[in-house]
């Protein structure tokens, strides 16, 4: 099964984003042998904002990636 969910940047808060993410961590947890990869691309958001939001997540992500991209300047 594959689910898309796509949000217009900053229309979510901080703390709205943390709660969706919990809530599909908790329902991931339901079920042990079960695995969702979360995918979130959030050009307003450092890379430390990334981290942080990511590790208030209980329980910890077993796996994470947190990629950050800057633009160039000429």
């Amino acid at each position: 099964m594959e689910i898309n969910i796509s949000i217009d940047d900053d229309t979510l808060s901080e703390d709205e984003l943390k709660k969706l993410m919990q809530c599909i961590r908790e329902i991931e947890q339901n079920k042990p042998e079960r695995h969702m990869n979360i995918w979130i691309v959030s050009p307003e958001r450092t890379v430390e904002d990334a981290k942080a939001l990511i590790s208030s997540i209980k329980p910890e992500l077993p796996y994470v990636r947190v990629i950050g991209l800057e633009k160039k300047t000429k």
